[in-house]
């Protein structure tokens, strides 16, 4: 072959490899594209929240593109990826769901802590005799209860003290006309997430339970009925408790001094001796980091620890002192406490005598 014949030979030979490469691509470029796995197929579900978190609950419907349908196959992607959220879910409407009340150990700091929906509503006694006047409510608090034993001595415990005396007191005043709501009738926390003393949310859940007791129930008192404690053994005697911040001040010194008018003259009836130790303003109950704490159930709620307040007068009676050998002897005797009981009764027959509607 001349050398024309080879020259065009190989022309001839790179034009049909050319077509051939060219076909290959229009055979690869011919197929359509695959779509891309759905989002909702790939992407892991939320977890749902833990029980005592402060979202809506798992199952409720959010507006979250997480919850959109499946997209069919071929459907371009949206912009924004499906992400998991957070946020506290919303039913499928125009209008928002109000969002859930945090609970009191979770509340922000300067937030009050709300009176929740599942706190307890309380054990209602109902009156056995006709009221005078109107019908009126008494809110009586056993302080303590369940895991919180209050100051003891020996086997004696403030918080079966405390639990007796409220019982007899709310017989008296039932029998007297009055409705009685007892924030617990027996040896337990008011609200049942308080199982472990000295845990400050679960503390704080259960006084906000006893205050959310009285406020559902309407009542026209608070009477919270505790016994002392002391390191020093020699401090003994009665004293009650009220706060001069409420805007029903005055209606809260009238009913502390009756209290303690009250209960100093019936232990005094039965034999017993008692040390006055007066009225006193819970404003500086305590001290801790320089900041002053007032009596929760009795409190403003505006101050270092904010919460929904009381919102009827009450006070704290602080009967005998468990830490005193001769006042922890008194209490063990069942006329100690029936005396008690009668100072309280007194002391509310005394106030609406005073401040009638």
């Amino acid at each position: 072959m001349g050398p024309a014949s080879r020259a065009l030979a190989e022309l001839l030979g790179t034009m049909a490899l050319a077509v051939v490469l060219l076909g290959c691509q229009v055979v690869v470029r011919a197929d359509p594209p695959q779509p891309a796995e759905p989002a909702a197929m790939t992407a892991a579900p939320a977890e749902a929240p833990a029980a005592d978190d402060a979202t809506a609950p798992a199952d409720a419907p959010t507006d979250s593109a997480a919850d959109s349908a499946v997209p069919e196959p071929g459907t371009p992607a949206a912009a924004e990826p499906a992400v998991a959220t957070d946020e506290p879910r919303r039913p499928p409407s125009s209008e928002a769901a109000p969002a859930p009340e945090a609970p009191a150990e979770l509340a922000a700091p300067g937030a009050p802590v709300p009176a929740l929906a599942d706190e307890p509503p309380g054990v209602v006694w109902e009156p056995t005799a006709p009221p005078v006047g109107r019908l009126r409510t008494i809110a009586v608090d056993p302080g303590h209860g369940g895991p919180e034993v209050g100051a003891t001595s020996g086997s004696m415990a403030e918080k079966n003290v405390n639990l007796q005396i409220a019982l007899i007191l709310a017989e008296m005043l039932a029998n007297d006309g009055f409705r009685v709501v007892l924030t617990r009738d027996g040896d337990r926390a008011v609200h049942p997430e308080y199982v472990q003393s000295g845990v400050r949310g679960q503390l704080t859940r259960d006084l906000q339970a006893r205050v959310a007791i009285a406020n559902r129930q309407n009542a026209d008192l608070f009477l919270a009925i505790h016994n002392n404690g002391s390191g020093d053994p020699g401090q003994r005697g009665t004293e009650v408790w009220y706060n001069r911040l409420r805007p029903f001040a005055d209606h809260n010194l009238a009913l502390a001094e009756l209290v303690l008018d009250g209960i100093v003259q019936h232990l005094r009836a039965i034999g017993y001796p008692t040390v006055n130790r007066g009225v006193k303003d819970d404003t500086y109950f305590r001290f801790f980091r320089g900041r002053p704490f007032n009596i929760y159930v009795l409190g403003p709620g505006d101050g270092p620890r904010p919460h929904v307040p009381t919102a009827m007068p009450g006070v704290l009676g602080e009967s005998l002192f468990l830490s005193n050998p001769a006042d922890a002897a008194a209490l063990r005797r069942p006329e100690t406490l029936a005396a008690i009981a009668r100072g309280y009764r007194d002391a509310v027959l005394g106030y609406f005598e005073r401040f009638a509607d």
